[in-house]
């Protein structure tokens, strides 16, 4: 039986046409938070936070280097938390042949400073195009770099 990597999803990223009425939506119907933040290059970025989840967004024109080659409105990444280590996952997906594109950097998740790595799958289709950013992060020890 193969070892289960991840543990739980960190958070979700949607490509959205509009990102302003996107979060207007969202606060008025279900009274989520809006979160302004810089992203690891310090470019602008937003997301919607409810409890203990996160919600980022992007739209067609988001400068940031963890996404997708081809997203399209309505597309998601998602960022998941890892079961293991962060150099036990580098490790298996090295084994298993599958490119790590970026990492592991400084990040930040929905509870706050993480490490990731980034893996993109690359299909045909734009809507199976999907970041995963496989993660380790002790909440009690959090990454001395936050951006």
């Amino acid at each position: 039986m193969r070892r289960l990597l991840a543990d739980h999803i960190d958070h979700i990223v949607l490509t959205v046409s509009d990102i302003e009425k996107t979060t207007q939506f969202y606060e008025a119907a279900l009274g989520f938070e809006r979160e302004f933040f810089r992203g690891p290059e310090g470019q602008p970025r937003y997301a919607l936070k409810f409890g203990t989840q996160k919600i980022n967004l992007q739209d067609r024109t988001t400068d940031t280097p963890t996404k997708a080659l081809f997203p399209a409105f309505g597309s998601g990444d998602f960022c998941l938390i890892s079961a293991v280590p962060l150099d036990e996952v580098i490790a298996h997906l090295q084994a298993e042949k599958i490119a790590i594109e970026a990492g592991p950097v400084a990040r930040r998740g929905a509870l706050g400073a993480l490490r990731s790595i980034l893996s993109l799958l690359k299909t045909t289709s734009a809507f199976e195009l999907l970041d995963l950013c496989l993660t380790a992060v002790s909440l009690l020890r959090p990454c001395s770099t936050l951006y």
